[in-house]
């Protein structure tokens, strides 16, 4: 079965709905029918976005995928308001450390290791000398290399977060 994303379970139990992430409010999902037609819509979502990124690879249109996208958004924003507007608010937050926490699990403490030492190691320089050599691509190059660095920090916070959940857990 398709398992939702962004819902949560916070110290009472309740399952928590977090569409936007760390970016936004959490609702106290209280109907089952709640989360069928978020699962519903989540997974609909992912075959829109397959199908727009198929779509801009055939047509070769980076322009026409970021329309699907944007329009993909607006249609979330839309579905999210209308599904959240009778649900409560809850106080619970989705924190950094949840999605680490999550990352974590689903991969394994050492598969986030390891690719943060690739993409810091090969991906990066890759793309650095790729800016370097291909000069009608550079400034291509020079995005994707700070968009690398970026995933490379992130991963490098989950797997701290990672090791000192490890700790934490071993100490009790």
């Amino acid at each position: 079965m398709f398992k939702p994303k962004g819902i949560i379970t916070d110290q009472s139990g309740n399952e928590i709905f977090c569409p936007w992430g760390m970016w936004g409010m959490c609702y106290i999902l209280s109907k089952p029918e709640q989360k069928k037609k978020i699962v519903r819509f989540q997974f609909l979502s992912n075959i829109f976005g397959t199908i727009a990124l198929l779509t801009a690879i055939y047509f070769e249109s980076w322009f026409l995928f970021i329309l699907l996208i944007a329009f993909s958004f607006l249609l979330s924003k839309l579905f999210i308001a209308d599904l959240t507007k009778d649900m409560e608010v809850s106080k619970e937050r989705y924190r950094f450390a949840t999605l680490c926490n999550e990352i974590n699990k689903a991969v394994g403490l050492n598969m986030v290791f390891m690719f943060m030492l690739f993409t810091a190691f090969a991906l990066v320089p890759f793309s650095i000398y790729s800016a370097l050599t291909i000069p009608e691509e550079t400034t291509y190059h020079i995005v994707v290399a700070i968009l690398q660095v970026c995933f490379a920090i992130f991963l490098m916070f989950c797997f701290k977060h990672g090791l000192q959940q490890k700790k934490s857990d071993e100490n009790q």
